[in-house]
């Protein structure tokens, strides 16, 4: 890892560390973690067989107490956890046109949701990881994990889940920052757009673009940190009271 490729920024000198170390890759982009966004629960997995589009591999749950859960035979080529021990799975397509399977599994392997969704592409977790974000061809949808009900929202580029499945995100073609609570609570336009959105404990929306770090906060933007010359900003990631930056 080079020194240009992490920047980590504390806003808050009491900061609990993560439970989990994040990877960067070489471009700055944050590697997928493999648990919940609060730490509870992490995922195991052991790829058996299979290629690009099936893969069959062995997943072991593994709370924060030490409590393991066997899930054998799991197809699929994409994993999040929730922070109520549940596997989100979708599995991988060769072209647009074909739907992506989405399943919920419970700590034993059950089935408790299932969807195919045409255009399905990046599904992320709310920050308390109980609401799951689903951007598809036509809009975004959120999942409750708890209740398994859909709220939808029209479609966006960026987006980002908050803990109450209000979703902040910038309008395709825009450099707009909206966000929705069932229809638009407040619009607010940076000096470009945003690559990646992300929200606090507090609620506030955290977005980065190319240069700068700004947080949300009912309509206005604060610029809290700017890319050092010669470099750019390219992802953010938000845990407990601290935001680290990709660079």
């Amino acid at each position: 890892m080079t020194p240009t490729a992490l920047a980590l920024l504390a806003f808050a000198a009491l900061a609990a560390p993560s439970s989990e170390p994040l990877e960067v890759g070489a471009q700055g982009v944050f590697q997928p973690r493999r648990a919940s966004p609060l730490g509870t629960w992490r995922l195991e997995v052991a790829p058996r067989r299979g290629d690009f589009t099936h893969v069959e591999s062995d997943l072991t749950l593994v709370g924060a107490s030490g409590a393991r859960h066997a899930l054998p035979d799991v197809v699929g080529t994409g994993f999040l956890v929730s922070e109520l021990g549940q596997v989100v799975v979708t599995t991988a397509t060769h072209a647009d046109h074909v739907p992506v399977h989405l399943a919920v599994l419970d700590r034993v392997g059950r089935v408790r949701y299932a969807e195919e969704l045409v255009g399905l592409t990046g599904p992320r977790l709310s920050r308390d990881g109980d609401q799951v974000g689903l951007r598809t061809r036509g809009d975004v949808r959120v999942l409750d994990l708890t209740t398994f009900q859909v709220t939808r929202h029209p479609r966006l580029g960026v987006f980002a889940v908050g803990d109450e499945g209000q979703v902040a995100g910038v309008p395709i073609g825009t450099s707009d920052v909206v966000l929705s609570e069932g229809g638009e609570r407040w619009r607010v336009t940076l000096p470009a757009p945003a690559r990646v959105l992300a929200f606090d404990a507090a609620g506030d929306v955290w977005a980065v673009t190319a240069r700068a770090l700004y947080r949300l906060r009912g309509g206005t933007a604060l610029a809290r940190f700017h890319a050092p010359e010669g470099s750019d900003l390219r992802d953010l990631y938000v845990a407990s009271e601290r935001v680290h930056l990709g660079l």
